[in-house]
């Protein structure tokens, strides 16, 4: 990265282990994506009761060399958790998929990503980026799994051609 990252606490006490954590994973990003210019982010308590339970949020602002992206209530990452782990666990799953649809954008419009949205025995549909249903054979998927695929005109419809599964789909429990 050119600009070094950047960590921030806010109403908490700065942690090394927590630094870590976000070092490994803001590396991660950057193996994936060598083309990140900077990185910010910024850990933030939003309350603690009396009990010393307390409510954590992450922002995340990644810099690219002609776009950035962010991970925060606006973005649509509107959630706070009770463990600091889970925060930064889903924040990043957040920054990645942000990445990933970036590269997807960026190269062959016929690549698309989606989600399984309907599944019988072998066969599915995947709601693209379009709002529109593409047929599939969905073998290994199940419903709500994200995954890249490449778009070709069926005789009937469209289909997806060489479908991969990007994330198993995962129920969070937001604080």
């Amino acid at each position: 990265m050119e600009i070094p990252l950047q960590i921030r606490f806010r109403n908490m006490e700065p942690s090394q282990e927590i630094e870590g954590e976000i070092r490994d994973n803001v590396e991660k990003l950057e193996e994936l994506f060598g083309e990140i210019v900077g990185c910010r982010v910024v850990v933030l308590v939003l309350h603690q009761n009396d009990q010393r339970e307390r409510a954590y949020e992450m922002r995340i602002l990644t810099m690219l060399p002609h776009d950035e992206f962010v991970v925060d209530r606006e973005s649509g990452f509107d959630r706070t958790y009770d463990n600091i782990h889970d925060a930064i666990r889903n924040a990043f799953d957040y920054a990645l998929q942000q990445l990933e649809d970036y590269a997807l954008e960026i190269c062959d419009p016929k690549h698309a990503l989606g989600r399984i949205v309907h599944h019988c025995n072998r066969f599915g549909f995947l709601g693209n980026s379009d709002c529109e249903n593409v047929y599939c054979h969905a073998n290994s998927l199940t419903i709500g799994d994200r995954v890249h695929f490449v778009q070709v005109d069926g005789a009937k419809e469209t289909q997806a051609m060489s479908v991969n599964l990007l994330r198993r789909f995962q129920t969070d429990v937001a604080s």
